[in-house]
């Protein structure tokens, strides 16, 4: 117990300051911009339910209606947790498989993210994860929103607060920001 303990000390220490060199050499500077700007949003979430999907495939199809282009990746434990689900153009997964030995995403799915000019990027996530954070720190979005340090407008998950109700604060959110 002792031993695995140290060795996730020593990972998770290695990812952050891999991460933070990282971000010295991407420079992507944030900026405010009106929603009414936005033609291409990120996705960022972590897939463990089927409600969840159901919920993050409502809210893109929404944008979608609205000609908006959506980037959806999601984040999944279990390879199983993705069988039932139609593959859709929107929607992208990362699986356990994806990642080297710190977390770090790697393959095509990951790099299209991270190389995708995007307007707007959503972080969902539920957990401090590496993968989600250097997904989020290091992809090319003018505007970045969720709970993250890496976010130019920091929107928390409250405790018992539900995907469906924080999707719609956040929805609310983006849409009434104005620049200057």
């Amino acid at each position: 117990m002792v031993q695995r303990n140290i060795f996730q000390k020593i990972t998770n220490n290695w990812s952050s300051f891999y991460l933070k060199r990282k971000l010295k050499s991407r420079n992507y500077p944030a900026r405010i911009i009106n929603f009414e700007e936005v033609k291409k949003i990120g996705i960022l979430y972590t897939l463990e339910k089927t409600a969840s999907y159901e919920i993050i495939a409502g809210f893109v199809n929404k944008l979608q209606n609205e000609n908006i282009k959506v980037r959806a990746l999601g984040l999944v434990k279990r390879k199983e947790d993705t069988t039932q689900f139609l593959p859709k153009l929107s929607f992208d997964f990362i699986y356990p498989g994806d990642l080297n030995w710190f977390g770090k995403p790697r393959g095509k799915y990951a790099e299209d993210f991270l190389e995708e000019e995007l307007d707007l990027l959503l972080d969902l996530t539920e957990d401090d994860d590496f993968t989600a954070r250097y997904l989020f720190s290091l992809a090319k979005a003018k505007l970045k929103v969720g709970h993250s340090d890496a976010a130019a407008v920091q929107i928390n998950r409250k405790q018992n607060l539900s995907l469906d109700d924080y999707l719609r604060e956040i929805d609310h959110y983006i849409r009434i920001i104005k620049k200057k």
